[in-house]
């Protein structure tokens, strides 16, 4: 009896190997952003108010995947380090909105082009098929998780 390709790896062992290089690239992307004292969370933050302008903490942290606390703690060590500023929201002053200042825009930039690089190194062992297959599977498996939780 032949097993067929789409038979020979259990479920667990892809969410296993998924896990596992998630975990693996972003400490290594946390060891590249230690020269600009930024944790994972701190680049994920500037970096996407980098691409999408002030954000309120709510926004950044649905992005980000942090809970309120930690989103809180993040945005005040951001601040302190004068990298982010908060300001009051033009159309709801108890509303505040985090955007970056002109030092965090400067060092995102530069974390940044440091977080291409490694993912480009990271991936460049794919071919242009297995990241487009990869990331098609990615899409799918987020897709069936979104429709079982609505399901719950």
């Amino acid at each position: 009896m032949t097993t067929r390709i789409q038979d020979s790896v259990p479920p667990s062992d892809l969410w296993i190997n998924l896990i596992r290089a998630h975990h693996d690239i972003e400490h290594h992307l946390e060891r590249q952003f230690a020269k600009y004292e930024l944790g994972w969370s701190d680049f994920a933050s500037l970096n996407l108010l980098l691409h999408e302008g002030p954000l309120t903490i709510t926004a950044i942290g649905k992005v980000v995947l942090l809970r309120s606390g930690s989103m809180t703690s993040c945005i005040d060590r951001l601040e302190k380090r004068g990298l982010v500023q908060r300001t009051a929201d033009g159309s709801d002053r108890r509303v505040r909105m985090i955007g970056l200042s002109s030092e965090g825009h400067q060092l995102i930039v530069q974390a940044e082009k440091i977080h291409a690089g490694v993912l480009e190194s990271i991936m460049s062992g794919l071919s242009g098929l297995e990241r487009y297959q990869a990331n098609q599977s990615l899409i799918e498996i987020a897709s069936r998780v979104t429709a079982l939780s609505k399901g719950a």
